[in-house]
């Protein structure tokens, strides 16, 4: 056992020490505590240690806890792989009716283009990678889909960074088959993502943020489904910054609330924190603009983002609703407290401040074509 991994085991020594001190507690993030996060121990302990253990075992060991080794499949080319079709997005119940071999083709395309890091670079891990993924297949008799390998390479990549290298790909297919459990029939179920979008996200949005709600919804007339896929799907990779993106996922992780919903309130903070750029679009291009380049600038840390989205949940969970919008009104006095006080004396509804951000935002426009041009 190394000495990150042992510091980690006296300073929690339970899972759910780990859990509420180090990750919802903030003990991993303390600035003197950052040497010793190793996140590949500690995501492979919150993912395959067994849930009825009440203390801490070793599991520093390259090897899933009480996993027998997989057997090695042969995939053919004429055996495609079965599965419920109806909701599906027509790109996936493409994949969905290709041959096995043709969905590792697919997979193989996808493995050689993955970005995260440049370990993916590595023919080694891009066969490795390819071969989960392939696995995966073949034991929970589902298709491959897009995103599959950036969610999937989050794994790898702690293992291989923290040297769990012996057995990687049996640890990583592992960890990903228990994450995947609890995002693929939310995320990438076309049905179930707006049901998600209608049921959880929609709500917790318009008690938080009534007045952005009435104008995405009911003004602009927008379908939140469709740049929520990528937020959802991906879980924040293509939105922020890798090491913000980690710690948001060290939550995640700990399923102490259902992804799903801890992911629409992360979203909603999100939200509140540009609700002024937000409130000057003009249209639909205007708001995909800003909703798919978050600009990165207005975000709160990691540990503050996460304290504000499960405050806001908690608050939704408990039904009350004029606290989340008190808590919002803060989140934009702190932030933006000029505007907003603006908003609030504006007798017009805000429709006067309206026009003034999109006059400065066409003006900033030209200058930066202007610019560019020159």
């Amino acid at each position: 056992m190394n000495v990150p991994v042992q510091h980690l085991v006296g300073r929690y020594p339970s899972k759910e020490q780990l859990t509420l001190k180090g990750i919802w507690g903030g003990g991993l993030y303390e600035e003197e505590e950052l040497p010793y996060l190793n996140r590949g121990w500690c995501w492979k302990t919150l993912l395959l240690s067994d849930q009825g253990e009440g203390s801490w075992f070793d599991i520093a060991t390259s090897r899933a806890a009480a996993t027998p080794e997989d057997s090695v499949r042969q995939l053919t080319g004429e055996t495609a792989v079965e599965q419920d079709t109806d909701d599906a997005p027509l790109d996936d119940r493409l994949k969905e009716h290709a041959t096995a071999q043709e969905q590792l083709q697919i997979i193989q395309l996808d493995v050689s283009r993955l970005l995260l890091d440049p370990i993916f670079t590595v023919p080694e891990v891009q066969n490795d990678m390819v071969e989960i993924l392939r696995q995966y297949m073949l034991e929970s008799g589902r298709p491959y889909k897009q995103g599959f390998h950036e969610l999937c390479g989050m794994f790898y990549m702690q293992l291989y960074r923290n040297g769990y290298r012996d057995g990687i790909q049996h640890t990583t297919l592992h960890m990903f088959k228990e994450f995947i459990a609890e995002v693929a029939v939310t995320f990438y179920d076309e049905g179930n993502l707006i049901e998600w979008t209608k049921n959880t996200f929609e709500p917790i949005l318009r008690h938080a943020l009534p007045g952005l709600y009435e104008q995405l919804l009911m003004h602009h007339e927008l379908d939140n489904s469709i740049w929520l896929i990528r937020w959802s799907r991906l879980l924040f990779l293509r939105e922020f910054e890798l090491e913000y993106t980690l710690c948001l996922w060290d939550h995640l992780l700990t399923f102490r609330y259902p992804v799903s919903q801890l992911v629409a309130a992360i979203i909603v903070v999100c939200l509140t924190l540009i609700v002024q750029e937000l409130h000057s679009c003009e249209d639909h291009g205007d708001l995909m603009s800003i909703l798919l380049h978050y600009p990165s600038s207005k975000l709160l840390s990691a540990p503050q983002m996460i304290r504000s989205a499960r405050t806001l949940l908690d608050l939704w969970l408990a039904e009350q609703y004029e606290d989340m919008q008190l808590i919002c009104d803060s989140l934009i006095k702190s932030h933006n407290g000029a505007w907003f006080g603006r908003m609030q004396a504006a007798a017009d509804g805000g429709h006067r401040l309206r026009l003034e951000e999109r006059l400065k935002r066409r003006v900033g426009e030209r200058i930066r074509r202007h610019h560019s041009v020159r």
